[in-house]
């Protein structure tokens, strides 16, 4: 394999990598809304009993 070859592949899965990460965040940013949500839509009794 040439040298450009090399880079071209390692530039590639750097690429790849910074987006499964940049998705990863995303991810999780969503799962916290989400989370967020349900808890404004619970009652008080139904946040206690999570809570507890």
């Amino acid at each position: 394999m040439s040298g450009k070859t090399r880079l071209f592949i390692l530039c590639m899965l750097l690429g790849k990598l910074v987006e499964q990460q940049r998705s990863n965040k995303m991810l999780e940013e969503g799962m916290a809304l989400m989370d967020k949500a349900l808890r404004l839509a619970m009652t008080l009794d139904q946040l206690r009993m999570r809570i507890a």
